[in-house]
């Protein structure tokens, strides 16, 4: 539920006709990319900002169209008259707008939801796509807006096909680096396991395994906004990192590692000082081969990289020697690592 939506509507009317500035503009982007709701109400605002008349519309719709049309003439007219110039930034005077016209607004959004002959404004949401990689499966994905998408091995991602283009809301369950096509007024966001990773155009990439304690995301260029439970906790600039701990719920910025990147990037395993707990799923999903972990080893640190034609044999002995441990072959599928 929308709190004070007669606020919130100004709001949109205000961004829609271009009166915020850059700083008011980038938090009103970053407050849609946190709720679907606003979203929906924005998308309806933004519709029937340039909604026609013609001969065959109901009287009842005509004049909330009329109102509206009032509402922006007031806008129009305060933007002329109303203008406070203060350290080369502008601020709209908008305290003599009347009720009147935000509730025709609101009476013609409800009509809208109902459906008016010639405007159909919400999508069929019956398409979802979900694309599955398999175990060392790499895959590239384009979706509608042109946002480009890697997977990485062992992951779900999911979007509703048909309705993408007004409501840019994916799912993640795995790893991915994603490309986001930049479009101010249709924030892209990420449901990651326990968080929401929101952007407006930007590179950047998401690690949210099911088996593992933590979800990271590192962000190579422009500026993502984290929240968990519908609140933003972290505003993330280029080169920077955060990890999620599942056990605690605590996030912690981190430096980001470009290394790292690359060697996501061309399929090279990087471990730059990793817990052996991490390093055995990585192994897993790269292999499809089941780890069993003796408990004295999950905590053992691993710093080196394999290339991407190494064999899982040539990886376990270097193991054994760098982590000081011992693996034994329990069936063609699993192997158990033993402490020495």
């Amino acid at each position: 539920m929308i709190q004070n939506k007669e606020s919130f509507m100004l709001r949109c009317h205000k961004y829609i006709s271009n009166q915020m500035n850059v700083e008011e503009a980038l938090e009103f982007e970053m407050e849609l990319a946190l709720s679907t709701e606003k979203q929906t109400t924005f998308s309806i605002c933004e519709k029937l900002w340039n909604l026609p008349v013609d001969n065959d519309t109901d009287k009842s719709v005509i004049d909330a169209i009329q109102s509206q049309n009032r509402l922006k003439s007031k806008l129009k007219e305060d933007k002329e008259d109303n203008v406070i110039v203060k350290s080369k930034s502008k601020f709209i005077n908008f305290q003599n707008i009347g009720i009147r016209s935000i509730a025709a607004s609101l009476l013609l959004m409800v009509m809208l939801q109902v459906g008016i002959k010639g405007y159909d404004f919400y999508s069929d949401l019956s398409s979802r796509v979900v694309v599955n990689t398999q175990t060392g499966e790499r895959r590239n994905l384009t979706l509608p807006d042109g946002t480009k998408v890697t997977l990485g091995a062992n992951s779900t991602f999911e979007y509703f096909g048909s309705n993408y283009v007004n409501n840019r809301n994916v799912s993640l369950i795995g790893e991915g680096i994603f490309e986001v096509h930049h479009d101010p007024k249709r924030p892209f966001s990420i449901d990651a396991n326990e968080i929401e990773v929101s952007v407006l155009g930007t590179v950047f990439k998401v690690e949210a395994n099911k088996n593992q304690k933590e979800i990271k995301v590192d962000l190579l260029s422009g500026k993502v906004a984290i929240s968990k439970d519908k609140k933003m906790v972290a505003i993330l600039d280029p080169q920077e990192s955060i990890v999620y701990n599942k056990l605690d719920q605590k996030f912690l910025k981190k430096r980001f590692v470009y290394k790292e990147w690359k060697a996501w990037k061309e399929q090279v395993l990087f471990f730059n000082e990793v817990p052996m707990s991490k390093v055995v799923t990585v192994l897993e999903n790269s292999f499809g081969i089941d780890f069993i972990l003796d408990e004295k080893i999950e905590n053992r640190i691993l710093r080196g990289e394999f290339s991407a034609n190494e064999s899982l044999e040539d990886i376990l002995k270097t193991l054994s020697y760098s982590v000081n441990l011992n693996y034994k072959w329990t069936s063609e599928k699993s192997v158990h690592l033993i402490s020495n």
